[in-house]
Order: structure tokens, then sequence, then C-alpha cells
């Protein structure tokens, strides 16, 4: 029941796949294990109580439900972004969110913005299914067949939720380079344009 574990389980959750183009069944599976040894990594660092600040690189869906999710826990959080406006991100795909990825966004949202979130998704009808990269069917559930608590969203309008109280720990054109830890423990990442910034933990 640790908002913290929950606000990394969502992100694990929405950050699979991101980064991960092409049709490499190996490269999509290792991109996941790293996702996955991130994740352990986080963790542990949270069960230790001594972490303060947390920097994120990656202004995507997880980056940005992470940083929403510690931000209510009370950490200081910054997420960097690569790109330069907050509208750059243009995909408009629709996304399926299940029961469990729900209760995990509605435990890292405030309650204002989770109603704004379900002011928008739809929740009824059309059912579910899997297609290839090419538009072939593979699998699809009928709306009667699908049990309740399942989404569907826009991404736009998912990610325009998640920016929402954001703008003081959202950092536009940081393109992220290198990182490096200190003799205190403590991570600086190095950014394209010459800047830094430290924290306790980077993700």
């Amino acid at each position: 029941d640790d908002p913290l574990a929950r606000a990394l389980g969502v992100a694990l959750a929405f950050g699979r796949g991101r980064g991960t183009t092409g049709t490499s069944h190996d490269r999509i599976i290792q991109a996941h294990e790293s996702f996955i040894q991130m994740f352990d990594k986080a963790i542990r660092t949270f069960e230790t109580r001594f972490m303060r600040s947390v920097m994120i690189i990656g202004g995507g869906i997880g980056g940005l439900a992470l940083a929403q999710g510690l931000k209510r826990a009370g950490h200081p959080v910054d997420v960097y972004e690569r790109t330069t406006e907050r509208n750059d991100w243009l995909q408009g795909y629709r996304i399926h969110i299940n029961p469990k990825g729900a209760e995990a966004l509605r435990n890292c949202l405030e309650p204002a913005a989770w109603q704004r979130f379900l002011d928008t998704v739809s929740s009824e009808g059309g059912g579910f299914g899997f297609m290839t990269d090419r538009g072939r069917e593979l699998l699809r559930f009928g709306a009667d067949e699908i049990a309740e608590g399942h989404y569907g969203v826009s991404r736009l309008n998912l990610r325009e939720i998640l920016l929402g109280g954001l703008d003081d720990e959202l950092h536009l054109g940081k393109a992220f380079e290198r990182y490096e830890i200190g003799p205190d423990g403590r991570v600086t990442a190095h950014f394209a344009d010459g800047t830094s910034a430290t924290a306790d933990l980077l993700i």
C-alpha cells in the first residue's frame, strides 16, 4: 500500500515500450528487462527512506505519472524532457487501461485530476482488441466480455491530465547525455545544452 511503490508501478505499466521502435522481439524484451531492473532498484532506494529528491528523464506518460505520484507523496521531483513544447507529442491514438492500471493511476493523481480523467474516457461499448503493425486483427473481445473498470483514453488527453500541476517540475528542451555519481552518493545528470541537475535518485 506504499504510495511510492504504486507511483512506480503505474510508471512501469505506462513505460513499457517507449523507445522500443522496430519489430525486433529481442529488443523489446531487453528494454522491458532494463525497465524492470530500474524499477527494482528504485523501490530499494525508496525503502531506505533517506531519499529526498528525484529527477526523471523523459516526460512521457510513464515519467509524468511517476512525477504525479511522487509529488502527491511529498517528494521533490523534477522531470527533464528533450522536446521543447508541451504539445510536441502528437500521438493521438487511444490506449487501453485495465482495472489495476486505473487503480494505480488514481493513486498517483489528485482527486480533481482523476475526475478530469474520468470525464474524458470511454468505459462502455466498442470492445477491445489487438492488431498487427499492418492492421490485421489478432484478437478481439466484445463489450460484453470485458469486466468493469476498463477505460479507453486518448493518449493526448491523458498526457495533458498528467501535465497538470507540474509547471514548476517540468523542464523542456533537456536532452539527457550522461550521469555521474558524486562522493556523497547523489547523482548528477548532464544535458546536451551544457546544463546539469543533481538529485538523490535518477530515473
